[in-house]
């Protein structure tokens, strides 16, 4: 949320908060927590509405001009009033502080009190259902309204939350990246099948470890099993890992003859890549 709003703000009449983000935080919290969530009333009248969840109430008497505001950047394309006679409606615009993006205002003015209606606005991001009352006598206004989004906030929150793992995940598989001087590797390896998206780009060893380097087209493609063949052509269980900054390597804690690396395709059909070691020893091993 962009808008602040220099009073203080509650929700439901409880709670006070300093600014309007922090009760909107608060409030989207507890609708994850609780699965209720309140609108948000600021000391000058304005009732901050939680999108999707209430019907927005607008209440304006005659001789008054009262405002629907749209999120900021929102644009109205077009709109339905039921009563198009006794309710007239204008635009107006302003610029937010904090984003400098334009605000659409939607002015309503009622001709008679003791009428009621309702309004669809569409917008480029979504559609508003609003009523529209014009009270017999005069009452507690709720003459200025606007809306935050807890699906749009709650979808945000686990983006960020997805890209701070993805984060963590690459980060960690570049630290778990052996550290070993290149011109002591041996690229000794055949390398046998598979096509651009399956074949390994080198696989090479330390001595210790199995480096297994593989296509950046992998991450298009299902992760293979990786498997160590015996003396008679058996599969062994091996244990294999990826490392590095994209994951781009296996590494296999153990020096193989052969291994394979084997993708299951949905028709059943399996395919497989073969490496076999040259046995061309280092000398400083």
């Amino acid at each position: 949320m962009a808008l602040m709003l220099p009073l203080s703000v509650h929700a439901a009449g409880k709670k006070e908060f300093k600014s309007l983000d922090d009760a909107v935080m608060d409030q989207v919290r507890q609708w994850q927590q609780t699965n209720t969530i309140k609108p948000i009333v600021s000391d000058d009248g304005t009732v901050i509405y939680p999108f999707g969840q209430y019907l927005p109430t607008l209440t304006c008497g005659v001789m008054h001009a009262c405002a629907v505001d749209l999120e900021p950047g929102e644009t109205l394309i077009d709109s339905s009033r039921g009563d198009t006679k006794l309710w007239q409606q204008f635009m107006a615009s302003s610029i937010d502080a904090s984003s400098g993006k334009k605000i659409s205002h939607v002015i309503f003015k009622p001709q008679l009190n003791g009428i009621e209606t309702n309004v669809m606005l569409f917008t480029d991001r979504r559609t508003y259902h609003i009523k529209l009352v014009s009270p017999v006598a005069e009452t507690d206004y709720m003459n200025h309204i606007g809306f935050y989004y807890p699906d749009q906030i709650v979808q945000h929150w686990n983006e960020a939350a997805e890209a701070g793992q993805a984060a963590d995940a690459a980060r960690a598989r570049k630290a778990d990246l052996p550290s070993v001087s290149l011109d002591k590797v041996d690229w000794g390896y055949t390398i046998r099948g598979g096509d651009a998206s399956t074949r390994p780009v080198r696989v090479g060893n330390d001595g210790t470890r199995v480096w297994i380097q593989m296509p950046k087209l992998m991450d298009k493609t299902e992760v293979p099993t990786v498997v160590v063949l015996d003396a008679d052509g058996k599969p062994q269980d091996v244990d294999s890992r990826r490392a590095g900054h994209d994951g781009e390597f296996f590494i296999v804690d153990k020096l193989f003859q052969r291994a394979q690396l084997l993708w299951g395709g949905s028709d059943g059909a399996v395919t497989t890549v073969t490496i076999i070691w040259d046995k061309q020893k280092k000398w400083y091993w």
